[in-house]
């Protein structure tokens, strides 16, 4: 077989769950190559078991992977997460504040070409106390909002993103640097970024939109020292 897909819902408990896979693992031909391999928690699962599986795919050319989680990792001594390429299930989605709650130091967080999967009429959270760096980079969402509230984040990047009719609202009174690259996708919401230096904003089709909303976005932006625009805005 291919294609592999373990889920631990049918099982009483992790361990009996992870004895299930690893039979499964060592009774297949070696010499086939793994073209896909999904893995579904419910319920908190050792790290040392999911980058055994991972090895596994990985050492088999494995084209596609995916890892769902319904639980929290407890990685308090995390600073810098980087997703690239993950696919996030609902569920994962819609508390992924819960999921990096308990990596209480967590600094920098870069989500890279990520998905969502079955993501309409849901929120994304961004909920994190000591978050300083966030980057979200050309990823493909269609939720009702995405919502970042971090005390402490100094440097945002939005880059050429497909959010369809989403709309973006962030609470980060010391925000120093923001990036904002899309097509034409305004519906940014914020709190007085009275912290704002620096600001390089680039909208490639502007026209798309009301032109009251541009006016919102610099409005937002009225205390920064340094500003960059594209020629399509002006």
């Amino acid at each position: 077989m291919s294609c592999l897909a373990f889920s631990s819902e049918d099982f009483p408990n992790v361990p009996k769950f992870s004895n299930f896979v690893k039979h499964v693992l060592s009774g297949r031909d070696n010499q086939r190559e793994v073209s896909s391999v999904k893995v579904t928690f419910c319920a908190k699962a050792r790290q040392v078991f999911v980058k055994r599986i991972l090895k596994y795919a990985f050492s088999h050319n494995v084209q596609q992977r995916s890892v769902t989680l319904t639980s929290t990792w407890e990685v308090p001594a995390l600073t810098t997460l980087h997703l690239d390429r993950v696919t996030l299930s609902r569920d994962v989605a819609d508390n992924f504040s819960g999921l990096i709650s308990k990596c209480v130091n967590l600094k920098n967080l870069t989500l890279t070409k990520c998905h969502l999967v079955r993501s309409n009429n849901i929120d994304f959270n961004i909920f994190h106390s000591q978050l300083s760096n966030l980057t979200i980079d050309k990823v493909c969402w269609n939720v009702r909002l995405i919502s970042v509230s971090a005390p402490q984040l100094k440097n945002l990047i939005i880059r050429r993103y497909s959010f369809d009719s989403t709309g973006i609202m962030i609470s980060a009174p010391d925000l120093a640097y923001l990036l904002l690259q899309c097509y034409d996708c305004l519906k940014f919401s914020a709190d007085d970024f009275h912290s704002l230096e620096k600001a390089d904003i680039s909208i490639s089709e502007p026209y798309r939109e009301d032109p009251q909303n541009i006016v919102g976005l610099f409005q937002l932006l009225h205390s920064v020292k340094d500003l960059t625009l594209n020629l399509e805005i002006l």
